[in-house]
Order: C-alpha cells, then sequence, then structure tokens
C-alpha cells in the first residue's frame, strides 16, 4: 500500500485519508468535514480559488484556501466545545500570510459560506 501524500489537490472527492493512531482520532471523519467544506467553497462564484489538503503531522489536517497563489484561510478540524459534542472546523483567515482572524462553525457549509462573504468583500 502507497504512503498517503501530505499535501493533496485536485477535486476534493480525490482526497485520500491519511492513517493516524487510534488515539488520534478518525482521520476519515475530519476527511468528510473538510471535503465537505472544500467542496460547497468551490461551488460559490468566486474566481481563481484554489483548495489543498494538507496532512501536516499525524493526527492533524487541514485545507489551505489560496487565491490565485496567495495562501488566504485555513481551515482545521476542531474538538467540541463541551464534552460529548461533534467536531466542528475552525476557520482561520490570512492576510499576508499572517493570521487575521478565527471563528468556529458547525456546519462545512456555513463555513463555506463565511469564507465565500469575506473573500467577496476583499479586492484581488
Amino acid at each position: 500500500m502507497s504512503e498517503v501524500p501530505r499535501r493533496q489537490s485536485g477535486p476534493p472527492a480525490a482526497w485520500v485519508a491519511p492513517t493516524w493512531h487510534e488515539d488520534a482520532g478518525d482521520p476519515s471523519t475530519e476527511l468528510d468535514l473538510l471535503r465537505a467544506f472544500a467542496t460547497s467553497l468551490l461551488e460559490q462564484p468566486i474566481e481563481d480559488l484554489a483548495v489543498t489538503l494538507d496532512c501536516f503531522e499525524d493526527g492533524y489536517m487541514a485545507i489551505e484556501v489560496a487565491r490565485g497563489r496567495q495562501p488566504v484561510v485555513e481551515v482545521h478540524v476542531v474538538a467540541p466545545p463541551a464534552a460529548g459534542g461533534s467536531r466542528r472546523l475552525g476557520v482561520f483567515l490570512l492576510v499576508d500570510g499572517d493570521e487575521e482572524g478565527e471563528c468556529y462553525l458547525d456546519d462545512p457549509s456555513d463555513a463555506a459560506a463565511h469564507v465565500a462573504s469575506v473573500l467577496a468583500a476583499e479586492p484581488k
């Protein structure tokens, strides 16, 4: 079996979940949340967007959203705010590579709509 690449671009449906120790959580569940976000974001009418899945460390993966070649957003799956809750998405807005703002949303479509509204308001 071949190793999953650290960074995966292309259609989110083609992304492959990494394998990591079960103590770090279920990578398939996390990938499903990130994939739903990326798919919803790419359906928005915003030009020149690219999404890349980054499995940067065992137990961690995120999506980098770029406009042109400039990273503008990172999205991570984060722990629920209370015991027994569901994982949610942490959305981190970037300006010149530095974090400018963050929010946490339960629904991938809501997260994508939030990112789309922020990007639509910013100049390219």
